[in-house]
């Protein structure tokens, strides 16, 4: 199976109207719907095999319950029956999100919803392979964090899921230092199930920039954004 990974869409039905700072950039740029929208074209163009799209989180920009909902429904028609996974990054407002993307009546969308202390954690389980989506945000904090509950979500996941391969999808990133942002911190119970498990690889976003390595051992992937690029070098990338 072939496999597109995107992340940070950043998107708004419309940005607040901000002068300076990254309001006034967020203002400033190219509707993310546009490059999502020739991102799409192009990857199916190239590899028609995709089979499964993955986009690890910040899909909105502080967005509400309708900016929510409209992104679903576009890229539900552009990706018609090719199955989507998706986790949340520290830009996605949970409730927000739960309305708009999932709507009041969970039960009609094709999602297997599994709510853990508040947090958006879900597997999706295919004929192929099984993608564990764990929930590493917080609204409001950057840096992101990993509660003992997502890993003891994951670990009932992974003991359910023993007959596929498994890939771990989470917003923040695992390597220190990546891109002048620091990494999330990681429970050692979370390295000892990455390391010691069926994981098969490591998918993240968050850092705006694509990367390819290895951690503890597993094949290691941060996917490029769909929205804006920046380096702060007080602050690191935003």
């Amino acid at each position: 199976m072939e496999i597109l990974h995107i992340s940070d869409i950043h998107f708004r039905i419309q940005y607040e109207k901000r002068q300076d700072g990254y309001g006034k950039m967020l203002c400033q740029m190219r509707n993310p719907l546009e490059k999502l929208d020739f991102c799409l074209e192009k990857a199916f163009s190239e590899h028609p095999g995709i089979g499964l799209v993955l986009i690890s989180g910040d899909l909105c920009e502080d967005g509400s319950a309708a900016d929510y909902e409209s992104l679903r429904k576009f890229l539900e028609s552009r990706l018609g029956t090719v199955p989507m996974e998706i986790t949340l990054g520290n830009h996605d407002r949970k409730e927000e999100f739960r309305k708009g993307w999932m709507g009041k009546e969970e039960q009609n969308l094709p999602y297997n919803i599994d709510h853990t202390g508040g947090l958006y954690n879900h597997a999706l389980r295919l004929e192929e392979l099984a993608v564990l989506s764990m929930d590493s945000s917080c609204y409001g904090n950057s840096n992101g964090q990993i509660e003992e509950e997502a890993v003891q979500w994951l670990e009932e996941m992974i003991q359910k899921n023993t007959d596929l391969p498994l890939l771990l999808m989470t917003h923040h990133h695992f390597l220190d230092g990546h891109e002048t942002m620091p990494a999330v911190s990681c429970p050692e119970s979370l390295k000892n199930l990455i390391a010691n498990t069926g994981i098969s690889a490591v998918l993240c976003g968050h850092t705006h920039h694509c990367f390819a390595g290895t951690f503890l051992g597993k094949p290691y992937y941060t996917a490029d954004c769909m929205s804006f690029y920046g380096t702060n070098l007080e602050a690191g990338l935003v």
